[in-house]
């Protein structure tokens, strides 16, 4: 959109989209709209008129700390939007098509994944479900240490025996709790123990995914529509774009 002043500058504006928009070859049906005011008001305010699917909406160029830099309107229209927002950053270079999608199990993800499962249908694009548990309390931290190096051995493997146990338990409940969903897409699923958002990240990495899928409220389950801190994170951090699921 471009946001101008009087009629005629809006009908020049409406040309030139129109013709910046043919130069793109875009393939699908599409309408053209410039309005004047502020823009992250006015683009509010038409989400509010037409009630689309999501809001797509650029993010700028990574600072010198390797950190997204988001304008204000992005900022504002994160924070406010009713729906999904979907935060486009331009590829550094070729990403492959998996869509990441951290569960929680919280009652946001079931509009989450059921999302996740029509986008991947459509793009015919491979899904990676994902759950970050907290590390389990080990029953060796309540020993009291020893110079036996028999017996460190021992307690090492013990510990060791804890965590895959544990793991294999985690696995096995994010796995039924997916498969709840009858998904058709292609998917897989990761269990990892950590923070959720540092997770997410080296595995975005590990597969070059193009997409993050994340609930705004990943941390905070009873704050409706709140964007969280492993969302947020996200959208600051990953490499390729975040779209910001809310539930409507």
């Amino acid at each position: 959109m471009l946001f101008t002043q009087d009629e005629t500058l809006m009908k020049k504006d409406l040309k030139e989209m129109e013709k910046y928009v043919k130069a793109l070859d875009v393939s699908v049906d599409y309408e053209l709209s410039s309005r004047a005011g502020e823009a992250r008001q006015v683009i509010l305010e038409v989400e509010s008129q037409i009630d689309p699917e999501f809001i797509l909406i650029p993010s700028h160029s990574h600072t010198l700390i390797k950190r997204v830099f988001l304008g204000s309107t992005t900022r504002h229209v994160l924070n406010n939007a009713k729906g999904p927002v979907y935060i486009y950053r331009k590829p550094a270079k070729k990403f492959n098509l998996i869509f990441i999608v951290p569960v929680d199990y919280s009652d946001t993800n079931k509009g989450l994944i059921e999302l996740a499962d029509r986008w991947a249908q459509k793009s015919n694009a491979e899904l990676m479900f994902i759950h970050v548990a907290d590390l389990p309390v080990l029953e060796d931290e309540k020993k009291d240490f020893t110079w036996e190096w028999h017996q460190r051995l021992s307690d090492d493997m013990a510990v060791k025996e804890q965590l895959k146990d544990e793991r294999e338990k985690q696995k096995e409940k994010l796995e039924h709790y997916v498969a709840e969903f009858e998904i058709i897409s292609k998917y897989r699923t990761v269990l990892e123990f950590g923070r959720s958002y540092e997770k997410v990240i080296e595995l975005q990495e590990m597969t070059d995914a193009i997409l993050i899928i994340v609930a705004a409220n990943s941390s905070y389950e009873k704050m409706q529509n709140a964007v969280g801190r492993t969302a947020k994170t996200l959208i600051y951090d990953s490499p390729c774009s975040v779209f910001l699921y809310k539930q409507g």
